[in-house]
């Protein structure tokens, strides 16, 4: 998975830097504030059961979805800094029986059983990974997904031409950039969404994610396997 995602890795390493106010003493259990995201942690949550969290940083969601309820979660990222944050938060809050973590990319999803997890959280993570792998990902997620499992879907909004010249990305192929931060940016139309989720998935909600801190909107969706 590391091949192709050197800067990625590269800025995440950074962004999770050991600090004092991430790596300890930081309530992510507390609510975001972003009361859309919320919702859809909630959503997800109802489940219960096993949870996943592919691409899930320092474990800021599965914190939420611990105080929502959830009875077992398992977070992997390609950020080794950002899961040793993780798996600090945790065992400050004694919450090592219902949360685990591990450093790796799509291949760690093919150990899972078939239809092991109730519901998986995909945020911000297949639009930000080369298309072949996002695909992949979804690929694995309806794979070990339980018949009518949910699948909280979360990615950038649609960036228009204007702003992909002004914001200087390189286009690496059609729809599939390399932002100035070192990150990729699959610009996903809604259409190409559909097409993609059609075959395996159904979306039963779209919403959007506003964080007024950033001035932001994200796309996201309330998925179940087919």
């Amino acid at each position: 998975m590391k091949e192709g995602y050197k800067d990625t890795i590269e800025f995440w390493q950074k962004t999770f830097e050991p600090k004092d106010e991430l790596s300890k003493g930081r309530d992510y259990r507390k609510d975001t504030g972003v009361i859309d995201l919320e919702k859809g942690i909630e959503w997800i949550s109802s489940e219960n059961g096993k949870l996943l969290d592919y691409g899930c940083g320092n474990g800021a969601m599965i914190q939420r979805a611990l105080a929502y309820g959830v009875d077992r979660i398992h977070g992997i990222d390609i950020c080794e800094n950002a899961i040793k944050q993780a798996i600090n938060v945790v065992k400050e809050y004694h919450l090592q029986d219902k949360a685990s973590f591990e450093i790796g990319g799509v291949e760690a999803l093919e150990k899972f059983q078939d239809c092991e997890f109730n519901g998986v959280i995909l945020s911000n993570i297949i639009d930000n990974m080369i298309p072949k792998d996002s695909l992949r990902v979804l690929d694995e997620v309806a794979r070990i997904l339980k018949p009518s499992g949910k699948l909280l879907l979360k990615i950038n909004p649609y960036i228009e031409d204007n702003k992909i010249k002004e914001w200087k990305f390189e286009e690496l192929e059609e729809e599939f950039y390399k932002e100035t931060s070192g990150l990729y940016l699959w610009n996903i139309t809604e259409e190409k969404l559909d097409m993609i989720l059609d075959e395996k998935f159904i979306i039963e909600e779209r919403k959007e994610v506003y964080y007024e801190a950033h001035d932001m909107i994200n796309r996201m969706y309330y998925i179940r396997k087919k």
